[in-house]
């Protein structure tokens, strides 16, 4: 029973547990919801941003921004996650913003007991300054305490600092020095004026120059603790700003502290020299440095004789980055060794040295003063393996590199110190047992110690700095050497000696074997490989180019068999074409001689020329066809689509069909009753020769007293804005074959030659109105049956519009055949003589005086030989020998003479479509007629102009 109530007490619990376990998950789940939602929320906050030098710059949306108090907010904002609304104005303005409400921050405020009220201040101060006027080292005229001492003296102060405006005036105040207050737009001009002596003394904040030895404070003019404010009413804004400064103060602090560097020593301190500098500087044109040779990647000589290595870049930098134009010629003179160079430096034969220890022991011992660090070294220990405690028993040195001398000394005293020649003669030691190990700097072991198996290298915990060194006393150009290095920055050395590491060592192409073993194992195994996939792969290629040459010997089969076909196709086109041309050329050509026989039998004569003129109209129709179904198919046919009135236009085709059913007494009949929608956008003259070629063919193809009908529907529904329209063309016709069906819409394809049946056609009707249909998006479709009749039906969707834009000539003139022109002249441009003469011969009977010229050129020079005026108008051909009527337009368009420039000019071309009325109007031609020359229209044009 007790092990019974234990289990199920056990139970119970376990229950108990996994409840709790599943009601902590929710919660965490809940609860880091809520916590993402919350970190997804960004709190804009509205902070006031002055411009103050180095302190709060770029006060302008456009701006960049920078600065301590930017850098600092920033930081801030990382931590509440705050998103800032810069607000931007004077100090004073801002300030008063906060204290009403209207901004929620401000950085650089000092602590009162009135501000207290009107604003909340955080825990922690964003900047703690002190004021001084600081001067020269060397001038000795301004005292400490000595408010007598400052009288006229003059000090100056940057003007976008208020801060150390207010300490100087309120300073000048308290203790009444009669000084001259300099105002400067920018630190920079501030420190021009105290170079060349032109002030006394400047104004700036203890982090600004407390590293720097040429200039020291003379005068303590204020402290001050600025904070990063709040408004009075954001007491949520403090609670979240102390929170993120008590993590900087406690985390960050080294970033604040580097801050305080970043915007003050180096923006600063730099820009000022002290008169001791100036002074040396003035008295030197030359610079000489001594340097050790054969020391890469510090310095060498090159193969030109040259200085080399970091201090061929450190030493003209170093006087280049000084204020002012100072730029001394720099001559290098290399040593053998360190002793040779130090002694160089003691007997003044150079000015400096370089590389020499930061050591100070060390460098008073060799008689010299060291400047602050330009590069640390880290350094090796190069040792035979096997590793063990005895290998610094004997330690290799070079007796020429003191620096590895003392090094070696100071941390391995109970090694004995055995001295070589060079470094190399240590390597060589070291690799045969003599010694246990030698020092190296880490960044010359590599090249030194290079492949060589039984020696390695251990990194050591002491570094070496390397210095510049100058004569003990010579404190002017260690302060400049300082000054400069300050401005270089501490990265200098350290970038530029990475430059000179390749030098360091002749790379052969034995060692790139040996440093890429594998790789080249590698290649051997990839080019054997590759022999065996080669001949694979040409058995392959072999393969594919049996299959590829029986594919090609096929695909030049069919292209013989197309070739054929082409040529048969080309054949049937040429005996259709030859018949239906020769039939209409053959009344043109008999019906002129029937009319020349009948003299005087007027007419007759006119009967035959009446004949003549149809059997011409036919033959234009066929070329014309022709033409129409060579552009489409070369994709030259391109719609110009315009509002339109469906209904007018079936009313023009019902006058062109008309005449044609009368003759043959068919009925004609058209229905538009059920178009609700007259208006759309389509190409008119392209819609208009569908209907006709397709009413055409139907006229045709029924006998006499047959049935022509052209009914056009509107089905609903349709896309908005469109319209759905059905084109109904319907005959009781001969109708068609199922055969010649499936062929209707290739062009000459007809069911019945013209020898047979008797009627005249090219067989292109179908095929251009199939193609003009495509274009437009529709489709065709034909129903027929033979001796019964044949229905066909377009169905297209035009977009609808609300107005038509008629583009049909208004010709308000009245018909009348009787033209008169007389008094007028008209310059006939044509190279053909046959169609000069019919052309002068039409434009004579209307009174006109005709002139000839047989091309362009020569028309050019009879319109400017006859001058202004003389020329009414001209009718120019196109394609002319010598020069073409675009070219002779152009030119006589360009005339000087604006009258001669401005005469009409009416294009006479065998090129009748509408680029080719483009080509004229762009040329400057006023119109184009094409060949054969209709005379009603040309005498139009011709009254139009004239």
């Amino acid at each position: 029973m007790e092990k019974k109530r234990e289990k199920r007490t056990s139970r119970k619990g376990d229950r108990i547990v996994s409840v709790c376990m599943v009601l902590v998950f929710f919660v965490c789940l809940f609860w880091g919801i809520q916590v993402n939602a919350d970190a997804g929320e960004q709190k804009t906050v509205k902070i006031g941003y002055y411009e103050a030098h180095d302190f709060q710059e770029g006060a302008d949306d456009s701006a960049a921004k920078s600065g301590y108090s930017y850098e600092y907010i920033q930081k801030v904002a990382s931590y509440t996650g705050w998103r800032y609304q810069y607000v931007y104005g004077e100090w004073e303005d801002l300030y008063e913003k906060l204290k009403t409400g209207e901004i929620d921050l401000m950085a650089g405020i000092s602590y009162d007991d009135d501000r207290v009220n009107s604003m909340l201040f955080p825990e922690y101060e964003m900047i703690n300054e002190t004021f001084y006027v600081y001067k020269d080292t060397d001038d000795t005229s301004m005292k400490c305490g000595n408010i007598d001492s400052y009288a006229g003296k003059k000090i100056g102060v940057v003007n976008k600092d208020k801060r150390m405006i207010t300490a100087l005036k309120d300073w000048a105040k308290e203790k009444q020095a009669d000084i001259q207050i300099q105002y400067y737009d920018s630190l920079e001009s501030c420190a021009e004026d105290f170079n060349q002596k032109n002030i006394d003394a400047f104004v700036s904040a203890d982090n600004v120059v407390s590293s720097y030895t040429g200039i020291s404070p003379v005068e303590k003019i204020g402290k001050e603790a600025y904070y990063l404010c709040v408004a009075k009413d954001r007491e949520d804004l403090l609670d979240e700003l102390n929170m993120a400064l008590s993590i900087i103060t406690e985390q960050d602090i080294l970033d604040v502290d580097e801050l305080h560097k970043k915007y003050s020593a180096e923006s600063s301190v730099t820009i000022f020299l002290s008169e001791k500098e100036q002074d040396w500087l003035a008295g030197h044109d030359t610079v000489t440095v001594g340097y050790t040779n054969d020391y890469l990647p510090y310095c060498d000589i090159d193969k030109d004789g040259k200085a080399t290595g970091l201090v061929s870049d450190l030493i003209p930098d170093l006087f280049d980055a000084l204020p002012g134009d100072y730029e001394p010629d720099v001559m290098y003179r290399g040593y053998n060794s360190q002793n040779e160079m130090v002694e160089a430096l003691k007997n003044g034969d150079v000015d400096m040295i370089f590389p020499v220890s930061s050591e100070a022991w060390y460098a008073e011992q060799e008689g010299y003063q060291e400047s602050t660090n330009v590069v640390t070294s880290p350094i090796d220990l190069a040792y035979r393996e096997p590793y063990t405690d005895k290998m610094t028993a004997k330690i290799a040195v070079n007796k020429n590199n003191q620096l590895q001398y003392y090094y070696t000394m100071r941390n391995y005293p109970d090694a004995e110190i055995i001295q070589y020649d060079s470094i190399e003669e240590c390597i060589e030691a070291l690799k045969s047992g003599e010694v246990g190990s030698t020092i190296l700097s880490a960044r010359r072991a590599n090249y030194l110690v290079g492949s060589e198996k039984k020696l390695n290298v251990l990194p050591l915990e002491n570094t070496e700095d390397r210095c510049i060194g100058v004569a003990v006393g010579n404190t002017a150009l260690l302060q400049i050497i300082n000054h400069g290095l300050s401005i270089l920055g501490e990265n200098y050395g350290l970038n530029h000696t990475y430059t000179y590491m390749d030098a360091m060592r002749n790379y052969t192409a034995m060692d790139f074997i040996q440093d890429n073993i594998w790789i080249f194992t590698g290649i051997l195994i990839v080019i054997f490989l590759c022999i065996i996939w080669y001949f694979c792969q040409r058995d392959q290629n072999m393969q594919k180019q049996a299959k590829k040459e029986a594919k090609q010997k096929q695909e030049l089969e069919n292209a013989l068999t197309i070739a054929r076909q082409a040529n048969r196709a080309r054949g049937v086109f040429l005996r259709n074409m030859s018949h239906d041309i020769r039939t209409p050329l053959n009344a043109i050509i008999g019906f002129a001689k029937l009319a020349m026989k009948s003299e005087g039998n007027f007419e007759q004569i006119q009967d035959y020329l009446n004949k003549i003129s149809v059997s011409g109209d036919h033959l234009l129709a066929i070329v014309n066809d022709v033409l129409e179904v060579s552009r489409i198919e070369s994709g030259q046919t391109k719609l110009e689509e315009l509002p339109c009135n469906i209904k007018n236009i079936v009313d023009e085709v019902e006058v062109i069909i008309q005449g044609q059913t009368q003759e043959k007494t068919q009925t004609f009949i058209v229905d538009t009753s059920k178009v609700k929608d007259y208006y759309i956008y389509c190409d008119r003259l392209r819609v208009k020769e569908v209907l006709v070629n397709l009413l055409g063919n139907a006229v045709k193809f029924t006998p006499k007293g047959g049935k022509i009908e052209l009914r056009i529907i509107q089905n609903e529904p349709a896309p908005e804005g469109y319209a759905n329209y059905e084109v109904h063309v319907k005959d009781n016709g001969c109708g068609m074959s199922l055969e010649f069906m499936e062929k209707m819409f290739l062009p000459f394809e007809r069911e019945r030659t013209s020898t047979v049946s008797g009627i005249q056609g090219t067989g292109l009707g179908l095929s251009i109105a199939k193609q003009f249909v495509d274009l437009m998006g529709g489709t065709i479709e034909v129903t027929s049956k033979e001796k019964e009749g044949t229905e066909v039906i377009v169905r297209i969707s035009p977009r609808l519009a609300q107005t038509e834009k008629d583009e049909r000539t208004e010709n308000t003139e009245s018909e009348e055949k009787d033209y008169d022109f007389r008094g007028k002249r008209i310059l006939v441009v044509e190279d053909n003589e046959l169609n000069r003469e019919i052309v002068k011969a039409v434009l004579e009977e209307t009174g006109l005086e005709v002139e000839e010229a047989e091309n362009g050129a020569v028309a050019v020079d009879k319109i400017k030989t006859a001058g202004a005026l003389y020329y009414d108008v001209v009718l120019m051909d196109i394609q002319m020998p010598v020069m073409d009527g675009y070219m002779a337009t152009k030119k006589i368009r360009s005339l000087e003479d604006s009258d001669l420039a401005n005469i009409p000019i009416i294009a006479l071309s065998a090129n009748a479509f509408e680029e080719d009325r483009k080509a004229s109007t762009d040329a400057g031609m006023n119109g184009h007629l094409a060949k054969p020359v209709n005379v009603s229209e040309l005498l139009k044009m011709l009254c139009k102009l004239l």
